[in-house]
């Protein structure tokens, strides 16, 4: 399916300019309002990497970056959590049949939370298996119909997915950055998941689903992960850079000293290649059949560009004086965003560098 097919750039517009509206509000209550929520949902975010047998799109890396693009811009923790139910809504394409069925029994919009750091219990038990155990770090779990949890068993971890009324969400989340995304923790306790509700970590890492052709069920996970997970906090640098030179004109009175062209030039090239190895990295990703050299390259980039992204925020931020560092700056906000998404394990460039120097046998 087409961008133009899906309408989820021009979704993303709307839903950015709700978000914007309610993003001092998500800071403040550390979740996103429902009707945020809501506008994701609507927009196509949670469908966006379904399978087309269940009403989903099986649509574009490229165009589901073009619309987080879109709402960093306005809130970086919105931006986020529609990452995390289109990426979650893929993880769930590996499932067996059986399982897709069942979490997608009402439709292709049920919101998924994903946690992706192996944690908890799991004990064998006839047709399935018993999770027991407290998964952290799950953005907009609050307002999800399901959770996959992953949870070392024997042969690999493994991804499980878990029915609301199943587990109970602990308020955990009280971060520096990043607030609106209410990454709170699931516990689980003596939850039966039978076996086509699981599925190996290795094959989503791999990306070769037996169950669907689609290109974004063929890539792995390695391709377009950083990526993804950079785009937010690029988005949201876009904003910062904006609003400080707003800030900047105002105090000089139009005409910024060449210190502070310096600035604002340095900065517009890092996000400009910051944006340009994420884009070529998906774009890649789209065109399908990626190899292990291009997952380790698209992730090698995407460090880079979290790097860079970084790099911009703390310039912008350490510039703009006393009134950046007020609690009711936006720039404040942005910076502290910016830091907290770039610090994800999936752009650490002591990971990404060793997983790209094993493809060029360094």
């Amino acid at each position: 399916m087409t961008p133009s097919e899906t309408g989820l750039i021009e979704a993303a517009d709307a839903a950015a300019k709700l978000a914007g509206e309610r993003a001092a509000e998500a800071e403040e209550e550390r979740r996103l309002s429902e009707d945020v929520i809501a506008a994701l949902i609507e927009a196509g975010f949670a469908r966006h990497f379904v399978p087309a047998g269940h009403g989903g799109y099986e649509a574009t890396f490229t165009e589901l970056r073009q619309a987080l693009l879109t709402l960093g811009r306005s809130c970086a923790s919105a931006s986020w959590c529609a990452l995390i139910l289109a990426t979650s809504g893929r993880m769930a394409a590996y499932l067996p049949p059986e399982g897709q069925a069942e979490v997608w029994r009402r439709g292709p919009d049920a919101a998924i939370a994903a946690a992706l750091v192996p944690s908890g219990t799991a004990e064998a038990a006839p047709g399935g298996w018993r999770l027991s155990g407290e998964w952290n770090f799950l953005s907009a779990v609050d307002f999800s119909d399901w959770a996959l949890l992953c949870v070392g068993v024997p042969g690999g971890p493994s991804f499980f997915a878990v029915p609301r009324d199943a587990f109970r969400v602990k308020k955990t989340w009280f971060n520096l950055g990043m607030r609106g995304t209410g990454s709170n923790s699931v516990v689980a306790q003596d939850v039966f998941v039978p076996h086509h509700r699981s599925v190996p970590w290795s094959t989503l890492l791999q990306g070769g689903s037996e169950h669907s052709d689609a290109i974004c069920h063929q890539t792995p996970l390695a391709a377009v992960a950083g990526p993804l997970f950079a785009t937010p906090a690029l988005g949201s640098a876009r904003a910062m850079l904006r609003a400080w030179t707003g800030t900047m004109l105002a105090k000089t009175e139009g005409s910024l000293p060449p210190p502070a062209q310096q600035t604002l030039a340095r900065a517009g090239a890092e996000l400009d290649a910051a944006d340009l190895v994420t884009e070529r990295a998906l774009d890649m990703a789209d065109l399908g059949g990626c190899t292990p050299e291009t997952a380790a390259r698209n992730a090698r980039d995407a460090s880079l560009a979290a790097e860079l992204t970084r790099a911009t925020a703390n310039r912008l931020f350490e510039s703009g004086g006393s009134q950046a560092q007020r609690d009711t700056s936006v720039l404040q906000r942005q910076w502290r965003d910016i830091l907290t998404s770039t610090s994800h394990a999936a752009l650490r460039f002591d990971l990404t560098s060793g997983m790209y120097a094993k493809t060029v046998g360094a």
